[in-house]
């Protein structure tokens, strides 16, 4: 059983209030399954086969982006009580990476304590039936909650883009423990998926899904902004730049690139194209709630705006004309929208993720990898 308490006038707190879900606890319990508990082998999807529905439901609601908290709020009703049944879908999956993430990280701190707490490791060994039956509790715990890790770890490796999902379950398993892995390959026979497989990608993803021509103009332009993002933030007094900053800053940067070629009539491969027709219908470019530009300061304190917008501002001011070529793809109104749909539609996911040699080496140092929703139309 896991506790999750709603902070008064939070969203969380709100979405309790609302009429109940038939399938929710009656005292709003939230509980990690066994894989072989009847509610995880009724489960409909392998997503949901080992989190209870209070515990998915209130994690979706805390990571839930701007337009999805609309959306339950037009419907008084949450969107797992919403989406997951067999009338209405998800249109998309972005919330459930989000929630099936963020229950990673928890699930993955809770594996920890259990194993930095339990005795044997000290070289105890139980003795009285007492400390037997609860050795065998623990093994229990822990298995529950590392095959719910695994069931996380696949759902999102198989999100990534292409390159990285193919034969995930065996990269899934390689280093899992014999029985978790067992049940993992248990659950993945047994129930279908409601995510699908290349959603979430990097800018260096999309860069690939782009015309040659095109990818190969933004390069250039990526190559030099981020000279200039690093040399910015040597300059600025208390703020280091982060891998995610850097990526999410890379997003940005080709998404108001990609916008103003489609606003201006350039056909984009298929399905950017249907994304931008989307993402700008969820974000009107125009919209002052989405483009504002920050102005330069003085700014009153608490109303400082992100520093690592101001960084990208300042960065791409500062490309060459000969990289920018006169273009208008880095207006600041811009940039300010695509950093602003970047935020709402991204999804922060543990960094060990990432399989391939160079993405491991660069993710050392950092315990999450920032990437963007796309979904497959």
């Amino acid at each position: 059983m896991i506790a999750l308490k709603a902070p008064p006038g939070s969203p969380l707190a709100h979405a309790r209030s609302w009429k109940r879900d038939l399938r929710s606890d009656q005292d709003g319990r939230c509980y990690l399954f066994g894989v072989n508990h009847p509610r995880s082998q009724s489960a409909s999807f392998l997503e949901t086969s080992v989190f209870s529905f209070d515990l998915l439901d209130s994690i979706s609601v805390l990571c839930a982006n701007d337009r999805e908290l609309q959306a339950m709020y037009q419907r008084q009703q949450t969107l797992m009580s919403y989406a997951l049944t067999p009338k209405h879908r998800f249109d998309d999956s972005r919330n459930v990476l989000s929630t099936l993430s963020q229950l990673m990280r928890d699930c993955s701190a809770r594996a920890a304590r259990l194993q930095s707490t339990d005795p044997t490791r000290s070289g105890l060994v139980p003795t009285s039936t007492k400390q037997q039956f609860a050795k065998i509790y623990r093994d229990g715990q822990r298995d529950i909650v590392e095959t719910a890790i695994a069931v996380c770890r696949y759902v999102l490796r198989r999100a990534l883009s292409k390159g990285r999902g193919h034969h995930v379950l065996p990269h899934v398993i390689e280093d899992t423990p014999e029985q978790v892995a067992k049940s993992l390959e248990i659950l993945v026979s047994r129930h279908p998926m409601l995510t699908r497989a290349e959603e979430l990608f990097t800018g260096s993803d999309l860069l690939q899904m782009l015309p040659p021509a095109l990818a190969s103009t933004l390069r250039l332009c990526l190559s030099e902004l981020e000279v200039n993002l690093v040399a910015g933030h040597r300059h600025r007094d208390g703020f280091a730049s982060s891998h995610q900053d850097m990526e999410k800053s890379r997003l940005a940067f080709l998404l108001s690139a990609m916008y103003a070629e489609y606003s201006r009539g350039v056909k984009l491969p298929a399905r950017l194209n249907s994304w931008v027709t989307e993402l700008s219908h969820w974000y009107p470019p125009d919209d002052e709630n989405w483009s504002s530009v920050p102005h330069p300061g003085p700014w009153a304190p608490g109303e400082e705006p992100d520093s690592t917008l101001m960084a990208l501002l300042a960065a791409s001011r500062s490309l060459s004309p000969s990289v920018s070529n006169g273009r208008s793809w880095w207006k600041a109104e811009r940039i300010c929208w695509a950093w602003s749909v970047v935020e709402e539609e991204g999804v922060q996911i543990p960094a060990e993720l990432f399989q391939d040699s160079v993405a491991r080496q660069d993710e050392r140092h950092r315990d999450h990898a920032f990437l963007v929703y796309c979904r497959q139309y």
